[in-house]
């Protein structure tokens, strides 16, 4: 009996063994070669491991700040990054060109990234060239309204993890413009990042603007944009036909939104000529729109002095 149960503790410790085996094997094979080493890299992104990912190669002179699994976890909390995948491998002897994609995964939808990574084989096997991005982040507007990575957006030459730039904003207003979101491999050494209108921001200012103009166009009491100086104030009635704006943020640290355009008007107007002689017309004018609002509630659009 004691026999029997010897032999069977050995055939366990025995199948233990060649399944830990064939588990190492696997896992060696899936991270070897210079695909292998790509996979890994970005296996270990996706599950937020940072002291993973820089283990797959190597690491540029410059600050480490942002390369921890905190900053890494931020990135991934706003844009998870997933179906990583080699597309192609280029070995040239002890150096390799892997192509690549993935996605992340942002609020408003998946974004695919593509590029190549060099890829160099050493004496413990294939390691990455360099596992950060080295850039410097560019950004002028809304400084005040932003949060990057628990701090300011960081001045001089940084090294990140590609993904997602972990920047919030205190206000629902405002967004990343989606073309400068991420940094990625393939970036230049300085990321130009912008900052727009959400599409919330966009709607709740064009229904407010059309509001605006209708009241302004049925009401002497509410001052509308002119087209001209000879055209007298609060003489237009009529309608507006269409309205063609842009809302971008400018160049000042609380974030504040500029509308700017044209609206069309169509109706009955009065004109003073050069001897102050009034007129009434009626026709189809184009109002220039020029107005500014900040990014918190409520989002307002007035014409002189009105709101």
């Amino acid at each position: 009996m004691r026999r029997a149960v010897f032999w069977t503790a050995v055939v366990v410790a025995a199948a233990a063994l060649f399944a830990g085996s064939l588990y190492a094997f696997v896992a060696y094979r899936e991270t070897s070669g210079p695909d292998g080493a790509v996979r890994g890299y970005f296996a270990a992104l996706e599950r937020g491991d940072a002291p993973a990912a820089l283990g797959f190669g190597d690491v540029p002179r410059g600050p480490t700040d942002l390369l921890t699994d905190q900053v890494l976890a931020e990135q991934q909390a706003i844009a998870p990054m997933h179906d990583a995948q080699v597309l192609a491998v280029a070995e040239h002897g002890d150096r390799a060109d892997v192509q690549f994609s993935y996605h992340l995964r942002f609020a408003d939808g998946d974004q695919q990234y593509r590029g190549v990574l060099h890829v160099i084989k050493r004496d413990t096997g294939w390691r990455l060239a360099s596992t950060v991005v080295a850039t410097r982040i560019d950004l002028q507007q809304a400084v005040d309204r932003l949060n990057f990575a628990g701090t300011t957006v960081p001045g001089g030459r940084v090294l990140m993890f590609p993904g997602a730039l972990p920047i919030r904003f205190d206000t629902r207003y405002l967004r990343l413009d989606p073309s400068t979101r991420s940094v990625q491999f393939t970036g230049s050494r300085r990321t130009d990042v912008r900052v727009q209108p959400t599409p919330p921001a966009r709607r709740v200012l064009a229904a407010h603007l059309r509001s605006q103009l209708r009241r302004c166009v049925r009401s002497a009491a509410l001052a509308c944009p002119l087209p001209s100086p000879q055209t007298i104030p609060g003489s237009l009635r009529g309608r507006i036909a269409k309205i063609n704006c842009e809302y971008r943020v400018t160049s000042e640290a609380a974030g504040s939104i500029s509308i700017s355009g044209s609206a069309f008007f169509v109706g009955r107007y009065r004109t003073l000529s050069y001897e102050n002689v009034a007129a009434t017309h009626r026709g189809r004018l184009a109002l220039p729109v020029s107005a500014q609002t900040y990014p918190v509630a409520p989002l307002r659009v007035s014409f002189g002095g009105s709101s």
